[in-house]
Formats: structure tokens, sequence, C-alpha cells
């Protein structure tokens, strides 16, 4: 941080502010000491510690020595709407989404207009444009002609719904900082700060620095261990491009493929187990179910999400003869004995989430614990005042950067369930296409892709799980497969042009054009496009609650045939090189496999069989060719 004199201060005194009250929440602090407080003062001061740094700062990473008159007033603003809400506790709980003075109302205006702002600074203008259109259309909605015309509301239930309720907000969206983000940031920050990014590096160049196609493989086993410490696309393109691109153009891959492949894989880290994104906690409290049964239900798409992008670059490396290229990294031995710290206390997190005898924010407080414990037996892992800074400021700047989404989130949920919009789209649209589940599901799948065109993947999973999903419902989908499967493609929109965030901060770090990257993503995260048409079909996928061991199997078993049909006709290599009408038939026999009628199934499987049959005969013609021709030829006299 760059900040000076007073500006310095004041944001060292915020970060440490969040710090320590987000730690005695963590701990069930409050509770302990026998204080009862409901969750809307608790997320209220959460937002006015993270909204106020913004505003010193100008940004959650700003860069400024004299805070502007006009942030001082949001700042003043927010500052009495939450006192109110900590004050008059017990005045509006009995009569949550309801004002009853003007006072609250114009308390609750301010705390709306200082969070669009605030989110402005921190995300984009599109994310505020698309929630004040519906917080809008929640208050003038009875102007609106035709289908979409609503009943409208007043500024006292329009303030009352997103203000003093616990859909809006200061309820359940911005309870996920608490709840979710802030021990899940500061393991991540310990973990990072202590050697914990150096040594998974160090495996990852060591476990794969020696196969065909190293450093491909290299770049995506660094994102799947980064995925481990940091649940951001984002976050991992910038860690992992300087470590493994050049690597990877260097051995032969071209700048555009880099791009394509590392976009992939960091898109990957939001639903990999135990650390996904920030949309992973928001769908557990969504759906009320554990974090941890969350992270088991992710775990086998997670694992055919890699292993297709495994088999894609070893495709690539066969056809272009790319062999193994230098990477140092010291012996396996080595890198366990300095790193064995961080395994123990991802070992920790893993086993007390599992556990369920703790609560998830607990649990990660104690494998944190756990880290700063065992790190004082390596020089490299103990902790310092210089380290313990460095967390406390990287934590509290990623909590001022999501804190305020998650608010906007709570808006935007609190507008669309007071216009009744969901069960108005949700009706249209089975209406229009009957009820026919893959017509509907590929309408949530565009909805989906246009709306993570503007906006982060949490509010676009948001909306689309608001307005497109009841109706689906409705067929008897179970709302975990639907989620997923909203997930899935809220995070196919980081890959996919035109605009695909992934893709945009990866393309010119490797120095490619931004539709040279895309398109390359887009064709390495095929599996993102295919796996949630697998599950919804095949919820087995999942490993849900009600399926038997046979119908998992037989789902994993398919949705790994699947995935490696897919690949093949991407890739264009097996045991040997695909002729043009093997790349054709066998992703057509992939996707025929996803769904449950029997003709589908036997057609699909004789589809891969032939191609199969195919790249079996090939490569037997050519061991007996290269047999031929080392074998000694015998002169007669």
């Amino acid at each position: 941080m760059e900040t000076t004199g007073l500006t310095r201060k004041i944001s060292v005194g915020l970060m440490w502010c969040i710090f320590v009250y987000h730690f005695l929440y963590a701990i069930d602090f409050f509770s302990r000491i026998g204080l009862d407080i409901h969750p809307m003062p608790l997320n209220a001061l959460c937002l006015l510690l993270t909204f106020g740094l913004v505003l010193v700062l100008g940004s959650a990473k700003g860069v400024r020595r004299k805070i502007p008159w006009y942030d001082l007033v949001m700042l003043l603003g927010m500052l009495l709407a939450t006192l109110y809400i900590i004050i008059e506790e017990d005045s509006y709980l009995g009569r949550l989404g309801i004002c009853v003075s003007t006072l609250e109302v114009v308390l609750g205006l301010i705390a709306i207009l200082v969070t669009f702002e605030v989110t402005r600074r921190v995300s984009d203008l599109s994310y505020v444009i698309v929630g004040a259109v519906f917080v809008l259309y929640a208050a003038f909605g009875n102007y609106v002609p035709g289908f979409f015309r609503s009943s409208g509301s007043n500024f006292f239930e329009l303030t009352g719904q997103i203000w003093l309720s616990n859909a809006g907000l200061l309820g359940n969206m911005s309870g996920v900082v608490l709840d979710y983000l802030f021990p899940f940031l500061l393991f991540t920050s310990i973990l990072q700060h202590l050697g914990g990014a150096l040594f998974l590096q160090r495996l990852a160049f060591r476990l794969f620095g020696r196969t065909q196609g190293s450093s491909a493989k290299v770049a995506i086993a660094l994102n799947f261990f980064m995925a481990m410490i940091n649940g951001s696309a984002v976050a991992n393109v910038i860690m992992t491009t300087p470590l493994a691109g050049p690597k990877m153009v260097e051995q032969g891959y071209s700048k555009a493929y880099t791009g394509g492949l590392i976009s992939v894989a960091a898109t990957a880290s939001q639903l990999t187990p135990p650390v996904m994104g920030l949309v992973a906690f928001v769908m557990a409290d969504m759906l009320s179910i554990p974090y941890i049964k969350l992270c088991f239900f992710a775990m086998i798409p997670a694992f055919l999400y890699y292993f297709s992008l495994f088999l894609l670059c070893h495709m690539e490396a066969m056809l272009k003869k790319l062999g193994p290229v230098e990477m140092e990294a010291p012996p396996l031995g080595l890198i366990f004995k300095e790193g064995w710290p961080h395994l123990v206390g991802i070992g920790v997190l893993i086993v007390l989430l599992a556990s369920g005898k703790f609560t998830a924010r607990l649990s990660v407080v104690l494998a944190c614990v756990t880290l700063v414990l065992f790190g004082v037996f390596q020089e490299q892992s103990r902790i310092t005042r210089a380290k313990l800074m460095d967390i406390t400021e990287d934590m509290a700047s990623l909590m001022a950067a999501v804190a305020p989404i998650c608010a906007s989130a709570g808006i935007i949920v609190a507008s669309i369930g007071l216009s009744s919009l969901d069960f108005k789209l949700s009706t249209e649209l089975v209406s229009m296409v009957g009820e026919q589940l893959l017509p509907l599901l590929g309408i949530a799948a565009i909805v989906c892709l246009i709306l993570g065109m503007g906006m982060p993947t949490l509010p676009a999973y948001i909306l689309v799980v608001l307005i497109v999903t009841p109706g689906i419902l409705k067929l008897g989908i179970a709302p975990l497969v639907l989620h997923m499967f909203v997930f899935y493609w809220g995070l196919a929109a980081m890959i996919t042009p035109p605009v695909c965030g992934a893709v945009f901060v990866a393309a010119p770090m490797v120095g490619a054009g931004v539709w040279k990257v895309g398109g390359q993503a887009v064709r390495l995260g095929i599996a993102t496009y295919i796996i949630p048409f697998i599950f919804v079909y095949r919820p087995a996928l999942l490993l849900v609650e009600g399926s038997t061991l046979l119908e998992q199997i037989t789902a994993i078993f398919i949705g790994i045939v699947a995935t490696t049909g897919l690949c093949l006709g991407v890739g264009g290599y097996g045991l040997r090189k695909l002729a043009w009408a093997e790349r054709v038939i066998a992703p057509i026999g992939a996707c025929l496999l996803i769904f449950t009628s029997s003709w589908m199934l036997a057609l699909g499987a004789g589809l891969l069989i032939t191609v199969a049959i195919c790249q079996v005969t090939k490569f037997v013609r050519a061991r007996r060719n290269a047999q031929d021709i080392t074998k000694p030829q015998i002169e007669w006299v």
C-alpha cells in the first residue's frame, strides 16, 4: 500500500478492525460471552468496515493521500445507517421487511446508494446498472406495459424489503462474507505468505516436469494446486501465467494455446474442493446444506474437468511431438521435508470440515492456527510481524473487493422477490417451450452466458437461479443439480468470447489477441459445456444422496467415456492421429451418452467403439510396420 499520512493510518486501522471483528465472529466470541445478536446488525457492521476501507482508499487497493469530501459524506451516511440497525434492533426485528418511518426510508436509500457506488469501484458499472434496473423495476413496475407489468411499490415497501429484511442488503448474501469469505481468505492468505504457494509450485514442477508436454501439464497442475488456496479464476491466471506461460511457449505451444489453456485451468479453480469460489459459499447457503457436502458433490465433475484438460494438452504434445522441457525443482523428498507444515494445515482443514463437528468458519480458523503453529518448525514458514501485516492487508483488501458485490446481490434478490419477476418469467418460459427439459436447460445456459459477459459469476448465478430455475424445478430436477448446472455455465462465461474475464487477463500476459486466446479457451474448455448436461440427466455423477453405488459407478464411467470422446474430437489424437471422420463421430457419440434413452446409449457407444477399433487398428499396423523396418534382413546367396 502506498498511502501516506492520515489516510494511511485510517486504512491500516480499518484493516485491523476488519481482521479482529471477523476473527472474533469466526470463533463465536460474541455468543460465548452471552451476546445474542441477530445476523442483520452483524452483517451491517461487516459492510460498514469493508465499505469504509473502499471509501478511504478510493477502491479495494487504492493509492490516495487525501479523502475527498464526498467519500466522507458517504462514509458518514453508512455509519448512521449501521448505527440505526445496531441500536434499534428490538424495534424492527418484529416487522422485518417493513419500514414505518421516514427516517428508516432515508437511511435505507442511503445504504442502497452507497452500496451501488462502492460496488462500482470494486467491480464495474455494468453490474451496478443491472442492480439499479431491478430496483427501479420493483418500484415502478406498474408503469411497464405488457407481460412484465407488476404491482410496483412505494418507498416504504421498497426500502423495507431491501434494507430491513433477511433477503436483502443485510441478509443472507452479506452473511456469506462473515460465515465463509473471511475464514477462507484468511486461510489462503496465511498459506500463501508462509510459503504454501512456493511449495505447491515446486510440487507441480516435480510431478509433471519430465512428462511429454510437461510445461502444459505443469500449468494445469499449478492451477489445481493453487485452487486449494485461491478460488478465483483471475487471481490464478495472474499467479500461474508468469510461472508456466514462458515454458509452454519455449516448448512449442503457441501463445494463443498457452493463454487459452491457463484461462481454462484457472477457471476450474472455482469448482475445485476444498476451497471453491465465492459462488459455492452462496450456493451452500441457498440450498441450506453444509459447505463440505457441496465440496463432496462437486468432486467428480471437477475431476472430469481436469481430466479433459490433461488429455487435450497430452494430445497436443503428441501431435506436435513435444518432449519434456527442463523445469527446475528440488527432489520430491526435499519438497515434502520443507513443505510438510502446509500439508498438515490443508489436511486439518479437510478433516475438520468433513467431521461436521464445528462450523465451517471455526474449522478454517483452527486450520489457520495449525499452519502458524507448525510453521515454527521451518524458518521460511514462521510468522513474523511483517508477514502478519501483509496477511492482514491482503485479506482486508480482498474482503473489501467482494463484500460490496455480495451486498449488491442481496439488493437484486430482494428486488426480484418484491416484483415477483422470478415467478412471472419461469411461468412464461414453461408456457413457451412446454415441459421439455432440454430446451429449458438450453435457455438457462444461454442466459448464464449472456449475464456472465457483463457481470461477475456470483450475480449471474443468482439471477439465473432466481429467474430461470423455478420453471425447471417443476420438471422434477433436484435443486442441487440445477444449481450446479447454473454454476458451471456461469463459469463458462469466464472463457467464452466476446466478454470473458479469465481470457481478458491471460491474453496480454502471453502476448496474444483476445479472440485467438478465447477461441482456444472454448476449444480446450469443451468439458465445461457438456459436464452440466451429464449430471442433470445422471444426478448420480454428483454422488447425491439417494443414488445407489451402481448408479454412481455407471454415471462416473459414462462421464469419463463421454469426456474422452469429446477430447478425441477436439484434440485429434488417440493412439494415433484421428482422421476427420473419426473427429466428427467421436464427439457425437460422446454427446449421445449424456441421455438415458436406451437407443441413444447404444448408438453413442457404437460410434465410440468404432473410433476405438479404428485407433487400435492404426496402432497395431504402425507397430507392425515399425518392427518390419527394424527386423534384420537375410541375404540369400
